[in-house]
């Protein structure tokens, strides 16, 4: 196991990609929530909507470049056997 993860052969991206996802929609939620209080209300709408629609595909995309790997990682081992 720890050989593994020394090696770079485990990921701990996933988990922490995961993690930084809920913080960040939280904050870009609030502070759209700010925003509409001080009276920017679209601007306010669009950060609560389009920010997190963004954060959202970004994480995605980096989840996405993470499966690629697992996944070439698993054909490389199958090959190998």
């Amino acid at each position: 196991m720890w050989q593994d993860f020394l090696s770079f052969r485990k990921m701990v991206s996933m988990s922490l990609l995961k993690f930084l996802y809920i913080i960040v929609a939280v904050g870009i939620t609030i502070g759209g929530a700010i925003t509409l209080l001080r009276g920017g209300v679209w601007q306010g709408l669009i950060a609560i909507v389009i920010g997190n629609l963004i954060w959202r595909v970004v994480c995605e995309l980096w989840i996405l470049l993470f499966s690629i790997h697992k996944t070439l990682v698993s054909i490389e081992e199958n090959l190998k056997k």
